[in-house]
């Protein structure tokens, strides 16, 4: 799930290419969605992306994240 990507982006330091393509897929969705900013490296026009190198995490992205974990924290079981 691209947001379970992000959050892992979040703990990581930037900027980081992304060359496995599911990676690739999934920052092209985060990209899509404005939650992070991100430059996509093709070898043509209309070829798929190969690369992915991610610059920065959005306002709008570490506003979701931020939204998750306090999901997270409230629905967590207590003891």
């Amino acid at each position: 799930m691209p947001l379970h990507y992000l959050q892992g982006l979040r703990d990581t330091p930037l900027p980081v290419t992304v060359t496995d393509p599911e990676g690739v897929r999934r920052i092209e969705m985060l990209l899509a969605a404005q939650l992070l900013v991100a430059r996509l490296e093709r070898a043509g026009v209309y070829s798929m992306p190969h690369a992915a190198t991610v610059l920065e995490i959005t306002a709008d992205g570490f506003a979701l994240l931020q939204r998750l974990d306090a999901k997270a924290r409230t629905s967590a079981p207590n003891g």
